[in-house]
């Protein structure tokens, strides 16, 4: 509840500032990456997935619309399997995170298509987590491998395109690697993850350099009419 309520706030300051809003979701292919004391990294874990969530606005920063600032609010599963003959065990984790970046339209064309090379940072902690081993389970958020800042460098690439006046649909790929900040231990776990975005953007303002498909359309009325 108190997770809605803040995404809610989100979207209030948004709509009063923002250029466009960004509305993303999908999934995430995590890999933990565990170094014990002597900085041996375990080969008994797994990949999993999870889903992710994201709210964000988009503001233009100039260059013809093409580069653009983007801050959002993110939450995202970290879930992994591990494991021998003796003992399983499954991590599934949610980290509340602040993400910011920049964009830039590598293709952006008058019917509202674009693609873009995106560049962020991220900085997320622990809201809940578990993990479950032989039948029993453990809460992750009073672990210190797992508590702290987790700073995330973030590349991506996604494409859009305009589907009505103020929507355009797209999809996207983003790859990070996390390191936490805060509260280090002599053991350490870091995030490797590959996210698949299904993203839904609303466009508050018009961009001057895009028609809609209304005014598309109109036009192609207008070449296929002959002279009188």
């Amino acid at each position: 509840m108190k997770h809605s309520l803040f995404f809610l706030l989100v979207i209030a300051f948004t709509q009063t500032y923002a250029q466009e809003l960004l509305f993303s979701s999908g999934i995430n292919t995590t890999r933990y990456e565990y170094k014990n004391a002597q900085g041996q990294v375990s080969e008994n874990i797994e990949d999993s997935s999870g889903a992710f969530y994201e709210i964000g606005y988009i503001q233009p920063l100039g260059i013809k619309d093409r580069l653009t600032y983007n801050l959002g609010l993110t939450l995202n599963e970290y879930n992994a399997l591990g494991g021998d003959l003796n003992t399983l065990n499954t991590w599934q984790t949610k980290y509340l995170g602040l993400k910011t970046g920049l964009s830039y339209a590598l293709i952006s064309t008058r019917e509202g298509f674009k693609v873009n090379l995106n560049f962020a940072l991220q900085a997320s902690s622990i809201v809940e987590g578990v993990q479950f081993m032989n039948g029993r389970s453990f809460d992750l958020t009073k672990e210190d491998d797992f508590k702290g800042i987790f700073l995330q460098p973030i590349g991506g690439i996604d494409f859009s395109y305009l589907v009505a006046d103020k929507l355009s649909l797209g999809l996207g790929y983003q790859y990070s690697q996390s390191s936490k900040i805060t509260n280090k231990t002599a053991e350490s776990i870091n995030f490797l993850n590959h996210q698949l975005q299904f993203k839904l953007l609303l466009h508050l303002k018009k961009n001057k350099n895009q028609d809609s498909p209304k005014e598309i359309k109109a036009d192609l009325v207008t070449e296929q009419t002959p002279n009188q």
